[in-house]
């Protein structure tokens, strides 16, 4: 009879062991990612600038380096119709494009 309650009462233990596990274990992947989050912040930063000083000089357009992101989400290319390249255009107020930096 003792057994059972004494696994009734170790129970919130266990299971806050098991959260505390998952958590660090979250966060481990998240800060081991955290270089390449950095690294595309500061190529986005140099990106952005020569989208503005495109803007500002009154060029037809700009192309930038289409860099992938560590979220793995789309990227900006050649195509004016890519959605990407519109919200980016939409944003900035001059059409925007992206060149693969690997054929460079």
């Amino acid at each position: 009879p003792h057994q059972p309650a004494l696994l009734w009462r170790a129970m919130p233990l266990l299971a806050l062991l098991l959260l505390a596990h998952g958590g660090l274990s979250v966060m481990g992947r998240w800060l081991d990612q955290l270089p390449a989050y950095r690294a595309f912040a500061l190529a986005w930063d140099r990106a952005e600038a020569e989208i503005l000083q495109a803007r500002a000089r009154g060029d037809a357009s700009v192309t930038i380096p289409a860099d992938p992101n560590p979220a793995g989400v789309n990227v900006l290319n050649d195509n004016p119709r890519f959605w990407v390249n519109e919200c980016y255009s939409q944003y900035y107020q001059i059409p925007v494009f992206g060149r693969d930096p690997a054929k460079e």
